[in-house]
């Protein structure tokens, strides 16, 4: 989720652009997350496709003690394959269709599914006695419904019937055999709110209401297009320079992983850094639909900067200082705890931010060229 980030004469580049040929999953058995599955029952996990697929390989990746037990795996027809497995009780388990090193699910055209994750977990081997579950469950559903009115931010401003939602679910909450069951079911009833800052913790078990997928507009492969200096300047930062003197910097993501020492070292030393500690010189900042949270904030600080223009499509409209808040039953509840507000008080919650300059770009231009970048190259050379 975290956005990637370009400085000086350049900009933040973030942006989902999917295939439209690329094949999709319709349906996993069992479901992703589900949080009920019998060991004793479930021998073979089977996944459906859109569309006819090669059969000349797969890629069920993944490893260790949360990836199946295999025996074999083989395609029952064009669309459908079905891998046997031995699964053990109270087990999380976790793999991914597809990866960044294996792509072997494809199209009959030779098109790779995107990397798709799957996630389920089994019932432990004894559980509590089902009255005494269902009263925990109760109680805790109970509490859910009070911290969501009174901590949640976005409660009031989200255009949700919440007592017809708390309705619709309730059996499938209240029956719940787990606490990590529970968690789930409250998962998937909080899935209209979409909301990527909320989701829930049961034991090491994390559970989202909400997910994207990403493509970022960043291809690396593209940065000789445009510069002659190209060079990975230190964990998560890339700093080049055209020709012609324009700079630029990424930053792969706002997380302490990113030496920011080593940003503050490359700004300073850019002509134009006013006694070494801070730029002067006009900056594009690219940005994309997919650009959110810390980053949006970041893009708000850049909108004010007189000699700032951003540059790209609007942000995705996503914000709110996440707080934990722990149930009676263990589980914990993330929150956004404020309204993020642009500087006229309007709160950009599902809206996001407007670039000064629009772009459009999409997965076919990303092969051969960079629309966005060559948008704010063209800018910073006008004057």
């Amino acid at each position: 989720m975290n956005p990637n980030l370009v400085a000086t004469t350049i900009a933040v580049l973030i942006a989902s652009n999917l295939c439209a040929q690329a094949p999709k999953v319709i349906k996993l058995e069992p479901a992703n997350g589900s949080a009920r599955v019998d060991a004793k029952k479930v021998t073979k996990l089977v996944v459906t496709f859109d569309q006819d697929m090669s059969r000349r390989g797969f890629s069920f990746c993944g490893g260790g003690p949360k990836f199946p037990k295999a025996k074999r795996a083989r395609w029952k027809n064009k669309r459908t394959i079905v891998m046997e497995v031995e699964l053990e009780p109270d087990n999380d388990y976790s793999l991914s269709l597809n990866c960044p090193a294996a792509q072997n699910f494809r199209s009959v055209k030779g098109v790779s599914l995107v990397p798709t994750p799957w996630r389920f977990s089994t019932l432990p081997a004894s559980l509590l006695p089902k009255k005494l579950q269902t009263k925990r469950n109760r109680a805790a559903f109970a509490e859910l419904k009070n911290v969501l009115a009174s901590k949640y931010s976005y409660y009031d401003y989200r255009a949700l019937d919440w007592k017809k939602l708390y309705k619709k679910h309730e059996n499938a909450i209240l029956s719940s055999p787990t606490e990590l069951a529970w968690a789930s079911a409250v998962g998937s009833m909080l899935k209209p709110v979409n909301d990527i800052h909320m989701y829930l913790r049961s034991g090491k078990n994390t559970i989202g209401s909400a997910s994207r997928r990403i493509d970022s507009l960043f291809r690396k492969q593209l940065l000789g297009k445009y510069f002659v200096q190209v060079e990975q300047a230190g964990h998560g930062i890339i700093s080049a320079r055209t020709q012609d003197g324009i700079e630029y910097l990424l930053i792969s993501g706002w997380n302490r992983k990113v030496d920011f020492d080593k940003v503050d070292q490359i700004l300073a030393g850019l002509a134009g850094s006013a006694d070494k500690k801070r730029y002067q010189g006009r900056v594009t900042v690219l940005m994309s639909r997919y650009c959110m949270s810390s980053c949006e904030a970041f893009l708000l600080m850049m909108k004010q900067a007189e000699q700032s223009t951003l540059i790209g499509q609007r942000s995705y409209g996503s914000s709110g200082n996440p707080k934990g808040h722990k149930l009676k039953n263990g589980v914990e509840i993330v929150l956004p705890s404020w309204k993020a507000l642009r500087p006229d008080g309007t709160c950009f919650e599902g809206n996001g931010i407007v670039p000064d300059i629009k772009v459009t770009a999409t997965d076919k231009d990303l092969k051969k060229r960079d629309p966005i970048l060559e948008k704010a190259l063209e800018h910073l050379r006008k004057d």
